[in-house]
């Protein structure tokens, strides 16, 4: 019989022994339901040294939705080509059922990394640890695009650069369609994005220096994200538009 031979310099693949997920350093995170014992995994592993691609398209199920968002593919599986102290990487949660308490556990860590759960709806930095899950509260309102994973030295868990507190020096709400957004004082090169419930960024504007500004919305009811920033604040808040 005939045979087909494909030169070395056209293969797509190359002799690189097969790496079992476990004999790469990994982070493994779940979400579940506090009442429901399904739960949706996330891997965090380092790229090979080889460049391979070795992101996994996150496909929804029965459990609660959580999965890493650094581009507009939500991933299952995320693998960075490094992992630094200045890594941040963004996730998405969606309750999917039909509780309304949940947790986030670390079941698997990488030991040279120390990591910080950040919950931009609740302002709150969790360090997460295999004996300490993060413990929350969504509704079905909430928008998606709600927390960020962040990284440190294990030798040194404060060399972590934490996220900017959010102040509460500022007054904003929305009324007839319009979001009001009041300083005590004036701040400069002011900055407002909106995040929806799915997660998509649905306005972004440059504010400029003031005290008080105003933004006709034009949006669809629902809840929102509020980021804010300026050169002295940075403010997350969530707004409904009813």
């Amino acid at each position: 019989t005939g045979s087909i031979t494909i030169p070395a310099a056209a293969r797509k693949h190359v002799g690189t022994a097969w790496q079992k997920q476990n004999d790469v350093p990994h982070i493994l995170m779940t979400a579940s339901a506090n009442d429901s014992g399904l739960r949706q995994r996330n891997v965090v592993r380092k790229d090979p040294a080889n460049g391979s691609d070795y992101n996994a398209v996150f496909l929804a199920g029965n459990a609660p939705q959580f999965y890493a968002i650094p581009d507009e593919v939500p991933l299952s599986t995320i693998a960075p080509e490094e992992i630094t102290d200045d890594t941040v990487i963004p996730y998405a949660f969606i309750k999917n059922n039909e509780g309304s308490e949940f947790r986030i556990a670390l079941e698997k860590t990488m030991e040279d990394k120390a990591l910080y759960l950040v919950d931009l709806l609740a302002d709150v930095e969790h360090h997460l640890t295999i004996d300490e899950p993060y413990i929350f509260t969504s509704s079905d309102d909430d928008p998606a695009e709600r927390f960020e994973l962040h990284f440190a030295s294990a030798d040194d868990p404060t060399s972590v650069d934490p996220p900017e507190e959010a102040t509460d020096d500022a007054r904003i709400y929305v009324t007839d369609g319009v979001l009001y957004i009041e300083f005590p004082g004036a701040v400069e090169n002011a900055e407002l994005q909106l995040i929806d419930a799915l997660g998509r960024k649905v306005l972004n504007n440059d504010l400029g220096n003031g005290s008080h500004f105003s933004v006709p919305l034009g949006l669809n009811t629902g809840a929102y994200i509020v980021r804010l920033s300026s050169s002295d604040h940075l403010i997350t808040k969530k707004i409904v538009i009813r």
